[in-house]
């Protein structure tokens, strides 16, 4: 895994983090399948 795939999943983590207290429950699926999209483009690629 590169330096930039752990930076951006470290970034997302938090960026969840802060979300998830007052997103609802359905837009926080939508964000966390966007996010595990991005993290399989990243360990595809990198």
């Amino acid at each position: 895994m590169s330096t930039t795939g752990y930076a951006y999943a470290n970034t997302l983590s938090i960026y969840l983090a802060m979300t998830s207290t007052y997103e609802p429950f359905h837009k926080r699926i939508r964000i966390y399948f966007n996010v595990i999209t991005q993290l399989v483009k990243i360990f595809w690629v990198g």
